[in-house]
């Protein structure tokens, strides 16, 4: 990036990087307000799934869905299954990908409560919402009645992690989500 520390990075961020295309991906989707349909963003979306370290995260996925050991897939640490799910979410992996799915899906039937709380780990007290492990559409528009999004609701509205939430939808940097 030229220009020093008051350049505008914007022309910086949408230039394709191999090595990080989550950048370029975000940058149209959430700085430029780009809609989905648009075909830069399908591009640069399908670059996500197929350069860097997106693909080599779903290569390292077991069939089930998991990574590393079955189970609830805390640890081991940054390399079990909650933890390739989060990277997933940051790198910017699609949601409607098989894969993705398998993998969210595995995480919620092995760590949602009855309840519908959220514990990484057996045998702990659950917390309160699954977002304060897996990251859900943001929004910093001010809290309205609470509606917690179910898991299904999340995988429905395509493994989004938009800065904007789904439709009628508001949620905390936390993930805690209401209409």
């Amino acid at each position: 990036m030229n220009g020093g520390p008051k350049a505008d990075p914007l022309p910086w961020l949408l230039e394709p990087d191999d090595a990080s295309p989550g950048a370029r991906l975000f940058a149209l989707r959430d700085l430029l307000d780009r809609p989905a349909d648009d075909p830069e963003v399908i591009a640069a979306q399908a670059k996500v799934m197929r350069t860097g370290p997106v693909p080599a995260i779903l290569d390292a996925q077991y069939p089930d869905g998991y990574w590393v050991k079955p189970g609830p897939g805390y640890s081991s640490k940054y390399r079990a299954t909650l933890w390739q799910v989060l990277f997933l979410a940051q790198l910017g992996a699609d949601g409607r990908d098989e894969r993705v799915r398998r993998a969210v899906e595995y995480a919620f039937a092995h760590n949602q409560a009855e309840s519908g709380a959220f514990s990484p780990r057996r045998g702990f007290i659950p917390f309160a919402s699954p977002p304060t492990v897996l990251p859900l559409p943001m929004s910093s528009t001010t809290r309205r009645s609470a509606t917690r999004l179910s898991w299904d609701g999340w995988m429905r509205s395509g493994f989004s992690f938009s800065a904007s939430p789904a439709p009628g939808m508001t949620c905390s940097a936390v993930g805690t989500c209401w209409r």
